[in-house]
């Protein structure tokens, strides 16, 4: 790519969540289609969703940086919007810090504790049970003083 190109070219991070990781090739292609170049590669991982969307509970999460014509990050959007696999997706442009992309996350998403076996999950706070105050009894004396006072 020549420099005066180049310059036309905005950088945007794109984060998805997918039903599937299997859908990352295709995303990464759908990008190159749109005259996208990836700058970082996918960064994915499995989360519980906090809410069901679609009826899905459970989604990939993918997230890297590429670099296109304005433009065209308008239309992949619109295309993102109407692929199977795509749950949700978000792109930002990137702001640059001496002519690259600044980082926006780590290289490798840290690894939450969680569930045996589930990356991503947090884990719940363990609470106990709440106790009402104890008190004693009235007697019916007692009562009919208090509904005097009502």
């Amino acid at each position: 790519m020549d420099e005066a190109s180049e310059n036309k070219n905005t950088y945007y991070e794109l984060a998805l969540l997918l039903k599937s990781e299997d859908d990352v090739a295709g995303i990464v292609t759908l990008v190159r289609q749109h005259g996208g170049e990836t700058v970082s590669e996918p960064r994915t991982r499995r989360l519980a969703l906090a809410y069901p969307i679609n009826g899905n509970t459970e989604a990939a999460f993918v997230t890297f940086v590429f670099n296109a014509p304005k433009e065209n990050a308008k239309k992949l959007e619109g295309d993102l919007r109407l692929r199977d696999g795509v749950i949700r997706s978000m792109i930002v442009r990137v702001p640059l810090k001496g002519g690259v992309p600044a980082p926006a996350a780590p290289a490798v998403l840290p690894e939450r504790p969680g569930r045996p076996g589930g990356a991503g999950y947090a884990p719940a706070i363990p609470r106990e049970p709440r106790k009402a105050p104890a008190r004693e009894p009235l007697s019916n004396e007692a009562l009919e003083n208090l509904l005097k006072k009502i």
